[in-house]
């Protein structure tokens, strides 16, 4: 599944996840979002909140942004911009932002990122999010050759499970062994 969208704004968000405070209350350190950050929160949620998949990406994704702020005079459209906001931060509110509005159910899922700041005649963010086919799992048949389980002729006789590691412990190896299953 994919999602591909541009949020056209005005003034792009530069405020970005790293700007958390602290403060110091009962002799306890509190963090808490400034009023730019929360700012910068409220309007990505919304503008990303119209462009929610009808289910969640499952599995690993591909995250592609390109962030495009107001050019001004000095820039050209289309030119990279090297100031900041620092992109790593820009990424953790989105990120951040598309898991609450449920584009995923954890953001460690986004398996590949690509994150790109521009200086653009239309500002605002393009984002497109995919599931990545997951390789096909494989067990490692190296580590099944002094297995009670493997044939020379068949393989792995034990159950295949998910993680594509081999699924007996050592008692079931050894019924393995003593059922005389191979």
């Amino acid at each position: 599944m994919r999602t591909e969208f541009f949020m056209p704004m005005a003034n792009v968000p530069t405020a970005t996840h790293q700007e958390k405070s602290m403060r110091v209350a009962k002799g306890k350190p509190q963090f808490y979002e400034p009023d730019n950050l929360k700012a910068a929160r409220a309007k990505l949620t919304a503008h990303l909140a119209a462009h929610k998949p009808e289910k969640p990406l499952r599995g690993a994704v591909r995250l592609l942004v390109k962030w495009c702020y107001p050019r001004g005079k000095t820039h050209r459209d289309g030119e990279y911009r090297t100031s900041r906001p620092d992109t790593d931060n820009l990424q953790k509110l989105l990120k951040d932002c598309m898991t609450d509005v449920g584009f995923w159910k954890n953001d460690a899922q986004v398996a590949s990122e690509i994150c790109e700041k521009f200086w653009a005649n239309v500002p605002g963010v393009y984002v497109c999010a995919e599931e990545i086919a997951e390789p096909e799992k494989v067990r490692d048949e190296n580590q099944c050759f002094d297995c009670p389980a493997w044939s020379e002729d068949l393989g792995c006789m034990a159950p295949f499970n998910d993680s594509g590691a081999c699924p007996l412990n050592a008692d079931e190896k050894r019924q393995f062994r003593l059922e005389g299953a191979i």
